[in-house]
């Protein structure tokens, strides 16, 4: 799922805690979306963070794309 600003800017908000040369901070700067990161964390508040901005960033999506069908 394609990332808006405002989401991309959320996860790297989550990950700012993780070194640089983390592998979620490297997948994610190569494209990966908040769920394939999941994997490459261990269960802490960043896994956490991470749910959450996907789950919004799809209840959006869900969102836009109904307004699109209702026309």
């Amino acid at each position: 799922m394609k990332l808006d600003q405002q989401e991309r800017e959320a996860v790297l908000r989550a990950l700012s805690a993780l070194p640089h040369d983390h592998p979620a901070r490297i997948a994610f700067d190569r494209g990966a979306d908040p769920i394939a990161l999941m994997h490459l964390l261990e269960g802490d508040d960043t896994v956490e963070n991470l749910k959450e901005i996907w789950l919004a960033a799809y209840h959006r999506l869900l969102q836009r794309q109904g307004s699109y069908f209702e026309r």
